[in-house]
Formats: structure tokens, sequence, C-alpha cells
């Protein structure tokens, strides 16, 4: 936990942990790491004496403790709904009580949604949007909402869908009014290919029916203006992340270089890249496949993972002062390549941006994708 507190990233597991807790093993031991915000919020899979548990650790301020209660409000609300969903077992804390922690049973068998989606026929897709607008029907209609709707937040065991992320699960005495209904439904669409979308258009009646409610124009024009709507927040909220320091992407400034890269990607290899760009395209393993004026593009190896670099020349001092201003190409290139990438079209992966900087004064760059 002291890793986590200081803000790092990559967590050393397996790892044992003290804990403080009403009886029992006073530690726990973490297996994997499932989601990380850092010195705010850890999911970890753990054995707890002779237990697989799932926990949620937060940090013991006023926003932690807000998300503790979050959790079981949305519990609240999911069980209302009588929607399958991880228990509450217990709540822990570190000894230094500086995070808090709620212990959810483990899901034995249980892959996400997301991570089955890209192996399903359109068949199984419409099967399980009609049955992921079933569980949203009976969720609305308890009062329930989940706010950050996504399948990486749906199970599947023994074909019944289980609910998680219980924070982002709100609630209230009534039911979800149509607005609020349709654009939640509409949030779940926008994470969706385009290509997949069509089926949630033809599906959409059956939710309708399920609430009561008629198939009409009003219905269908709330939708779809809440679709656009979701969509370019989702678009926009990636391109963001493609540019700063988050779970995506490593990203670094100073005042001669701008460097971006996949975290997933990141290694010695990349690294080198990023801090000596030139000294990698000179290398031995380098296959030139265009050496024009205005751009040079190579093949080469870089943490054992084939890559382009294409690196965008400076021709004269003109053009370096007719460029210095504006967006680089290979900004243009890894920007166009995520937002590709989020639209569900197949493209060459970005895997690292480099800009040669002088203060705001851009340079020579390079762009790197899969090869």
């Amino acid at each position: 936990m002291r890793a986590f507190a200081r803000g790092e990233r990559e967590l050393a597991v397996p790892a044992a942990i003290s804990v403080r807790r009403q009886g029992g093993p006073d530690s726990v031991q973490a297996l994997a790491v499932l989601r990380l915000l850092p010195r705010k919020r850890l999911v970890l899979r753990a054995e707890l004496g002779d237990r697989t548990v799932a926990i949620k650790w937060f940090a013991a301020d006023a926003h932690g403790r807000r998300h503790l209660q979050r959790e079981r409000v949305g519990l609240a609300a999911v069980q209302a709904a009588k929607l399958p969903a991880p228990e509450i077992l217990e709540e822990i804390s570190t000894p230094d009580g500086t995070y808090k922690g709620l212990v959810y049973a483990w899901v034995d068998a249980a892959p996400e949604l997301a991570q089955l989606w890209p192996t399903f026929s359109e068949p199984e897709k419409r099967h399980w949007l009609r049955e992921l607008l079933g569980a949203l029907g009976r969720l609305h209609g308890a009062g329930g909402c989940q706010t950050d709707i996504h399948l990486g937040n749906f199970l599947l065991r023994d074909d019944t869908l289980w609910l998680l992320d219980l924070g982002t699960v709100t609630a209230q005495s009534t039911p979800l009014d149509q607005r609020a209904s349709l654009t939640n439904i509409a949030a779940l669409a926008a994470q969706l290919a385009p290509a997949d979308r069509y089926l949630m258009d033809e599906l959409l009646i059956d939710y309708l029916r399920q609430r009561g409610w008629n198939d009409s124009v009003a219905a269908r024009r709330i939708y779809r203006s809440a679709l656009a709507k979701a969509w370019r927040v989702r678009y926009r909220d990636y391109l963001q992340k493609s540019r700063r320091d988050c779970s995506l992407t490593i990203f670094a400034r100073d005042f001669f270089r701008v460097c971006a890269a996949r975290r997933s990607q990141w290694g010695a290899g990349l690294e080198h890249f990023c801090s000596d760009p030139e000294a990698m395209l000179a290398g031995s393993q380098v296959q030139v496949l265009k050496a024009g004026n205005t751009a040079t593009v190579v093949r080469t190896v870089i943490d054992d993972a084939a890559v382009v670099i294409k690196r965008y020349n400076i021709k004269s001092w003109r053009h370096a002062l007719s460029r210095c201003w504006r967006p680089t190409r290979a900004a243009h290139s890894w920007q166009f390549a995520h937002l590709l990438e989020i639209a569900g079209i197949r493209s060459p992966q970005p895997v690292a941006l480099v800009e040669r900087r002088w203060g705001w004064l851009r340079g020579r760059a390079y762009f790197v994708c899969a090869a």
C-alpha cells in the first residue's frame, strides 16, 4: 500500500497487506491489480483467509467516505432491481487508517462482457444486447442508474449478467423517466463500435415496451440526440487521454521535447527511442521504407515488437518557420490513429509520438505505430 500511496502505477503482486478487521486474519494476499487510480482508488483480487475476494480501497478522507457510501447505495439499488451483483462481505482498513476497503465476494469463472464481445457473432451480440436492455429496464424501473455504463462493467457467468462498479450506480425513490432512461441507454450505445450500434436501434423497441412506453418519434429523437452527445464526449475524452499521463498513456513534456507513448507498450526500448529517436533510426535493424524530402519512414523492432517509425522532416529554415507554430503532422497522425481506434475502424495501433521543441516552437516530429 505504500507504493499505492506514493502514486505509483505499477504495484508488485503478489504481496501481503496488513489490515485491520473484526476477527480472522490480519492480512490479505493481493493477487492481481484490477483497477488503479493512484493515491485514490485501488481494486485488487486477493485472498482473505481461504477465500478469494475483490477489495476496493479508498482514501480515508471525505472523498473516499463518499465513495464508500455510494458503493452501499449502489448495491441496494441493484438488489432492489433483483439483478445479480457481488455481495459486500465486510469493511476493512489499513492499520494506520489511511485507506479503507470494501471486501466483495469474488465471482468465479465470470469474464467481462467487454472481453467476450469481439468474439461474438452478430446473433450472439443481438442476444446479449437484448439481455442488457432487459437488465437496464429492471434497474431503471427500480430507480437505479449505472452512470459509468460500458461492457466492462458487466460479468457473464452461467449465461447470467452480473453488474459491477456499484459506486457509479445512483438511486432514487421513483423509476427513471423516459429522458433519463434513454440517455443512459445512449451512453451504453456510444461505447459500441458504430457497426454494432444499429443492433441497439433495432432492440430499443423491446426496452420501450418493457417500460410501458410507445416507440414514438419523440422517444427516438431523445435517444439519437443523447447518443450523438455521448459519442462526442467519449471520443473527446479518449483523445484527451492520448495527450496526458493516465492509464492509457505515458506523457512527458519539457522545454526541448514532448513525448506520448502507450503505457501497454512501454519498455526500455521505447523509453530509449523517446529520449533519442535519431539513434533508433540509425540502428542496424532499421529497414528504410521511404527516404523522402518531407518524411522518412522505416521499419524496425522496439521491445521485441515490429513497428513503423515516420519522421516528419524539416526541409529548410523557411519550412521550419512555417511549421513551428502549428501542430505537427506527427501529432495529427497520433490523434487520428486514436480516433480510428475508438471508432472501431481497423488501422495500425498507435505506439508513440515524439516532438522536438524549443519551448512552444515545434521542430522534427516522430510517429510510431505497430507494423
